[in-house]
């Protein structure tokens, strides 16, 4: 379910209250509730409590920000892309900047002196690029294969999602951070959105729906939330 742009997992129970959670590293927010408690209780339950889950989003968020490894763009990091993993190689020429894809090398060309925020947003620019070009694929793929028409997609750094879908406009939001994961996974996360156009909550409805869709989706989501506790 997704309430003011936040995204919550619900899970039904044979327990006595409602329950919930924030899990670190990414924040997620998870529901257990009662199988006899209305949808509208489970809303009453969390818009009460807004001020404390903003809070406490926010300082898990900035936790594993602090605990991440920071890249410094210098030659031998390793870098992702698609799951594969890159040696980074960094050549400072007055041809720059450019990526390249070498066997089991990222070359970045830049000119001499580039900073560590101009190497980081050179190689962002390039992430875009190539999850651009299979977004392009996969969207074309299930907007036939789910008759859905029309819609409007892009894709932009976000901290705590993978991808949001807004019904009402048709349009879809998908993290830049995908680059760095397996194929497979990026197929997953675009299902999910379009199964957002016909089930706006994670119920049972909607996971009977991704079953349909995808049936191997609860692999691919253990695999992605796998990777991202690595990351």
């Amino acid at each position: 379910m997704e309430i003011n742009g936040l995204e919550f997992t619900l899970t039904r129970k044979a327990m006595k209250s409602i329950r919930m959670a924030i899990k670190a590293p990414d924040a997620q927010i998870c529901i257990s509730a009662p199988y006899w408690i209305s949808d509208r209780e489970i809303y009453t339950f969390i818009t009460e409590r807004w001020d404390w889950i903003l809070q406490n989003r926010q300082r898990i968020l900035e936790r594993a920000k602090d605990h991440a490894e920071k890249l410094t763009y210098t030659s031998g990091e390793k870098l992702l892309l698609f799951g594969e993993e890159y040696e980074l190689q960094v050549v400072e020429n007055n041809l720059g900047p450019a990526v390249q894809l070498r066997y089991d090398q990222i070359i970045l060309l830049v000119k001499p002196g580039t900073t560590t925020e101009k190497k980081a947003s050179i190689l962002a620019e390039w992430y875009r690029k190539k999850l651009q070009k299979e977004l392009f694929t996969l969207m074309n793929k299930w907007m036939l294969l789910l008759n859905e028409p029309d819609i409007t997609w892009s894709i932009r750094q976000m901290k705590a999602r993978w991808g949001s879908c807004c019904p009402a406009k048709r349009s879809m939001l998908f993290n830049l951070e995908l680059a760095k994961h397996p194929l497979p996974c990026i197929e997953y996360v675009v299902v999910h959105e379009f199964t957002h156009l016909q089930e706006r909550y994670h119920n049972a409805h909607f996971k009977s729906l991704m079953t349909r869709h995808l049936p191997q989706w609860p692999q691919l989501k253990k695999e992605l939330n796998r990777l991202t506790e690595k990351r």
